[in-house]
């Protein structure tokens, strides 16, 4: 005679029969078929902690914030500048000021709501509940669109800066600032940058720089206010 012994094992319930190694397993909370084949996105939660409102501190997010936010997104595409984009949202959060409320936590719901396409994909597949700050999320954004291979770009690009044919000494000098600008970790003192600078003019724009004063022999303040 043979003996049915219900025993419980994890998350699991194993129907054991003697001298038998067969098992029949039934996992608790398992989606039926029917359940499986009408998921949604909403389903699946991003990695992205929102903040829970306080009643003291309620904010609601319309109007021309919300357009602001619209006119303003990222896709995740190469040309696109991770640096500016957080830069523009902060802008957009700076504009509206909501008491009792401060900047980051209005940024950990709000920037969410600036990414499409790969990039908003990007945040959904997320784990769970693994961003809980505004600093942990701008890292790992900009971890995955502006990677230190493009950082290192970026830096190239300053170190080898040169003054193109046919471009003024103002016109020169807004470009390399510019690139200093989309490169936000290049972490040149004043000094480097004047000196990356200079060193990339023609012959031609140093004399006329330097009919101004002799650039090499400034500091670093004074040389940028001569250029």
């Amino acid at each position: 005679m043979s003996f049915l012994h219900l025993t419980k094992n994890r998350n699991e319930y194993y129907i054991q029969q003697d001298q038998c190694e067969e098992e029949v397993v039934e996992t608790i909370g398992e989606p039926t078929m029917e359940e499986y084949m009408t998921k949604t996105r909403e389903d699946y939660r991003s990695g992205i902690v929102r903040p829970k409102n306080d009643e003291k501190a309620r904010f609601e997010l319309k109007g021309q914030f919300l357009k602001e936010l619209h006119d303003n997104t990222l896709i995740g595409l190469k040309n696109e500048d991770s640096n500016e984009h957080i830069e523009k949202v902060l802008e957009i959060v700076a504009l509206f000021h909501i008491p009792k409320v401060t900047q980051y936590r209005i940024m950990l719901r709000v920037f969410p709501m600036s990414l499409t396409g790969a990039a908003n994909i990007w945040q959904r597949i997320e784990p769970t509940g693994l961003i809980i700050t505004w600093e942990t999320l701008k890292m790992k954004f900009l971890s995955k669109y502006c990677p230190p291979t493009l950082t290192a770009k970026k830096m190239e690009e300053i170190n080898n800066f040169q003054q193109e044919p046919d471009e003024t000494l103002k016109q020169a000098w807004e470009r390399f600032k510019e690139l200093l600008l989309r490169c936000p970790q290049h972490y040149l003192i004043d000094m480097q940058e004047v000196i990356l600078f200079y060193k990339g003019l023609d012959v031609p724009t140093r004399q006329i720089l330097n009919s101004k004063g002799a650039i090499p022999s400034m500091k670093a303040a004074d040389a940028k206010k001569a250029i």
